[in-house]
């Protein structure tokens, strides 16, 4: 067998954790493990430390978390190696300030020789196939030329002409009707409106749909809905919508000749975060009930490689049972983008102080972080709302919480509740001071988290 040893140093995505302090740690474990065999983990460090944690991502995609205390700085823990394929593995060393020391590893579960490979499965998973599948342009791709879009007054006067407004070659939503919005006081048909675009609802015989009508884009707009669509093609993900990036599709009353593309995504109903939380902060257990919906929902994300990019509370909807969905994915990250930057930095209060072009599948990790200890902290402590202050923007916590963690004064009240509540405020702050995309706070390390 072949045997890897870790040194310790912090990679390239965190900032030092007291490195200098104990230049010994060291993590052991083998490189290859055959099936339904352990995996022995060895962590050694002359800190003083109380206990180790693995997170580990099955080649199934199925993660789990395992612990041991640390005794006279060393620890080991055994992992189960159930299936062939790569384990994703992360260790993180905690000491009475949170984590101390953390190094990402990876091994592979091999076949005994004498095994013979089962009809059905395959060494590499089907979620790692996925991850790594290669996605092209098709030759006869085609994106709309446009030098200045138009804003929502102009959409909302042309579309309540659909016959005139909507292209031939969507015959379906020429045929709909433009619904208003009667859940606000002046009267609009615009639902909602973001940093790229305005959304409007159209009722047609095939159903409801949202159309997203642009009134800015990235220059490569379309190309980034064809490979967001491409990978999330056949992948079974209900927390997201179902949409179609439509070229050439509407056009304005004011300039006839030239038409522009337009996003038509499934018509959900649901309730912003923030209204939901508004109703429902005083209950206990619906708070921590969507907590963990909320953590289950990103961790199933984070598993394919997929990162929503703008995560706040304008951007979940809450059905009346519970369920989550995340729209607007504009600023999305899928595997195909991987080398690129970001087309957007996202809501500050729910952002990384210093979030900038930073872009990979641990994009949401400090967002995952807020949001969810912005729940759970509620249900302990249904006070805390007041940090809302009725504004739309924000759950509890704003950007100057992230930069001044120290003088914060929701992250007093977090840690003044004790417990995992306090655990987790520690760790957001610590966050706040390493790389936008640490690994530390991945969402099956925050689930690990006791």
């Amino acid at each position: 067998m072949l045997y890897a040893i870790g040194t310790g140093m912090p990679s390239t995505n965190q900032k030092k954790p007291d490195a200098d302090s104990d230049p010994e740690f060291t993590v052991n474990y083998k490189e290859d493990v055959e099936m339904n065999k352990p995996q022995v983990v060895s962590v050694k460090t002359r800190e003083n430390v109380k206990k180790v944690e693995i997170a580990v991502l099955y080649p199934n995609g199925q993660a789990k978390m395992y612990r041991s205390r640390m005794r006279d700085g060393v620890g080991k823990v055994e992992l189960t190696v159930p299936m062939p394929g790569k384990f994703l593995s992360s260790v993180a060393v905690y000491g009475s300030g949170g984590i101390k020391f953390l190094k990402d590893f990876s091994f592979t579960g091999s076949r005994p020789a004498e095994l013979e490979l089962e009809p059905g499965t395959r060494a590499n998973s089907e979620l790692e196939k996925i991850r790594n599948r290669v996605i092209k342009l098709p030759d006869n791709f085609h994106a709309d030329a446009v030098r200045a879009w138009p804003n929502s007054t102009s959409y909302a006067q042309s579309l309540q002409n659909l016959t005139f407004s909507i292209s031939d070659s969507y015959s379906d939503l020429k045929k709909g009707k433009l619904v208003r919005n009667k859940n606000v006081k002046i009267p609009s048909y615009i639902f909602g409106s973001g940093n790229f675009g305005t959304v409007f609802k159209i009722t047609c015989d095939s159903g409801d749909y949202a159309l997203k009508c642009f009134t800015r884009a990235a220059f490569d707009l379309a190309e980034r809905y064809y490979f967001i669509s491409s990978y999330l093609s056949g992948i079974n993900l209900p927390m997201l919508v179902g949409f179609n990036y439509l070229p050439s599709a509407v056009r304005m009353i004011s300039k006839p000749s030239q038409y522009y593309p337009v996003l038509r995504m499934d018509w959900i109903e649901g309730t912003s975060l923030n209204s939901y939380i508004e109703k429902n902060y005083n209950s206990s257990i619906l708070m921590k009930r969507l907590a963990d919906e909320f953590l289950n929902t990103m961790i199933s994300l984070h598993e394919y490689g997929i990162a929503h990019g703008d995560l706040s509370g304008d951007n979940i909807l809450v059905s009346d049972s519970g369920k989550l969905t995340l729209i607007d994915y504009d600023g999305m990250y899928v595997p195909p983008f991987s080398g690129r930057i970001a087309p957007e930095k996202g809501h500050e209060h729910f952002q990384h102080p210093a979030r900038g072009n930073h872009y990979s599948e641990d994009l949401d990790n400090f967002s995952v972080l807020v949001i969810y200890l912005s729940l759970y902290g509620i249900s302990r402590k249904p006070e805390l709302w007041k940090y809302n202050d009725n504004d739309g923007d924000k759950l509890i916590f704003s950007s100057g919480d992230f930069l001044n963690p120290e003088d914060s004064a929701v992250i007093r009240d977090l840690k003044s509740i004790g417990g995992r509540t306090r655990k987790l405020a520690i760790l957001l702050s610590q966050a706040a001071g390493m790389d936008p995309l640490w690994k530390g706070i991945e969402p099956i390390r925050i689930k690990g988290l006791r």
